[in-house]
């Protein structure tokens, strides 16, 4: 064959193509469950122009933070020594500026200096939370420079493995959630703080209960990087009576029960081996719903993680709001943040859904505050997550349109937002965060790894301490 074939030959391959790419549908043809895609010619001739998301700066200080090591101290330091220095421009977000919202919260841990106590973060969110990630940084953050010990309040079962706690088990136990698919066995709505409880009894929703069976089961916490002095039992819900016993080590501390009721139970164990495992021993013709197992001390500030995988943060009004005030209010809590709208994203197909999504979750924090009105609310957004679209990953489209319908609910309900979208860089920030060198999130495209849940962490724990030197300013002039 000759040149000239040859170039003829290639100029008809490339006409022809050209012509296909005029007339394919842009959005490509759907066959049965493919989708069939033709380039177009500005994407066979051009290269892309848009600007690549520089996440440079943030990969620095996940370099640093890789060799910081965080030591707790019991000791409450002096407020006015925190030094941080700011990682982001991505600051809290308040409606009309009004800063006050976190107040209350600030007020808390201020009086920590004059009048010791404890004062309780709990850390809602979905799987981006899970096995403390994100959370841990910050309870080792607020530990050490306002003083505390411990994890704070765990459900005795979890699904998922976490770096705040280890457990042991014996005994038929079974985890109940409000969350994600609920068992129809459980009639009531009764599941506490954590939003779940356990049991190592069948449920019983009748009074009449079989007293020829003894059912006896333990759990064993076994301290990880969080030591602590304190055990408190919360449970309820037992049609007969429950003996426990607590062991600390070796020895046996304190023997107890738990008497029959709907009511909520709390017992209170002081322990003198604060490194050493604590074993609770259960036994009884029933099992009580527990609510959770604190693991704190005597003062300072507590930081709970509570992850729901799935969920989209519209659980609360499912739950028992009296037993829910009856939980806040005897672990003191002070500062709720939820981390929610992540799951809600690849589903969610308008933007009617996305405004009900957020009529839906401002009927949560309205449920919070008129059950808890003291509590300061900080919501975190979704993380910038990624669709695939032709060979890019992408910004999901109504991802932007979540984010905003979330803070115009939590600015409506009197709290703060913090956009971990815009703190990630943005619009198709996901994809840098993923090939970032060591990388920053998960090939997933949603999840961050554990250097990049920990950056978040900082972030974010700088925007609050940030605000909250702002507020110590303010007490001053």
């Amino acid at each position: 064959m000759t040149l000239k074939r040859v170039t003829l030959f290639v100029l008809a391959v490339i006409l022809c193509f050209g012509l296909i790419s005029l007339v394919f549908p842009k959005d490509g043809i759907k066959v049965g469950e493919f989708t069939f895609h033709f380039p177009s010619l500005q994407e066979i001739f051009s290269f892309s122009t848009e600007e690549e998301v520089d996440i440079s700066r943030l990969e620095r200080i996940a370099d640093s933070l890789a060799n910081l090591t965080i030591v707790a101290d019991t000791n409450i330091i002096n407020p006015d020594t925190i030094i941080i220095e700011e990682l982001t421009t991505r600051k809290l977000d308040f409606k009309d500026d009004k800063r006050s919202v976190l107040h209350s919260f600030f007020n808390s841990i201020n009086s920590l200096a004059s009048t010791p106590g404890k004062v309780r973060l709990m850390h809602y969110g979905d799987s981006q939370i899970e096995g403390d990630r994100i959370t841990y940084y910050l309870r080792r953050k607020f530990q050490t420079q306002f003083g505390g010990v411990g994890p704070g309040i765990v459900p005795v079962v979890e699904a998922y493995n976490s770096n705040a706690v280890k457990r042991e088990f014996a005994g038929n136990w079974r985890r109940y959630t409000v969350f994600g698919k609920r068992n129809p066995v459980v009639k009531h709505n009764s599941y506490g703080a954590l939003a779940s409880f356990s049991r190592y009894a069948p449920v019983q929703n009748d009074s009449i209960i079989n007293d020829s069976v003894i059912y006896e089961a333990s759990v064993t916490f076994i301290p990880t990087a969080y030591p602590f002095n304190r055990c408190n039992i919360f449970a309820g819900n037992t049609l007969k009576t429950v003996y426990i016993e607590i062991i600390n080590g070796e020895n046996l501390v304190k023997q107890d029960s738990i008497l029959p009721g709907t009511g909520l139970s709390v017992i209170n164990v002081s322990l003198e081996a604060m490194s050493e495992p604590v074993t609770i021993h259960f036994r009884g013709k029933d099992s009580p719903d527990i609510y959770g197992v604190d693991l704190t001390g005597t003062t300072g500030v507590q930081v709970d993680n509570i992850p729901m995988r799935g969920s989209s943060g519209t659980i609360f009004t499912k739950m028992n709001g009296a037993l829910l005030t009856q939980m806040y209010d005897k672990l003191n809590v002070k500062l709720l943040i939820l981390q929610f709208g992540g799951n809600v994203v690849p589903y969610i197909d308008s933007e009617k859904a996305c405004s009900n999504y957020g009529n839906m979750f401002y009927a949560q924090l309205s449920y919070l505050k008129k059950r808890y009105p003291e509590v300061s609310i900080i919501v975190i957004g979704p993380s910038d997550m990624s669709m695939k679209d032709k060979e890019r990953y992408v910004t999901y489209p109504l991802l932007p349109i979540v984010r905003d319908v979330l803070k115009e609910a939590t600015f409506k309900a009197g709290g703060a937002y913090w956009d971990m979208f815009e703190a990630m860089g943005g619009e198709n920030s996901m994809p840098v965060w993923v090939a970032a060198n060591p990388p920053l999130a998960a090939k997933d495209y949603i999840h961050f790894s554990p250097r990049g849940a920990r950056l978040i962490a900082e972030m974010f724990y700088d925007a609050l301490i940030h605000e909250y030197k702002i507020y110590q300013k303010s007490r001053k002039n």
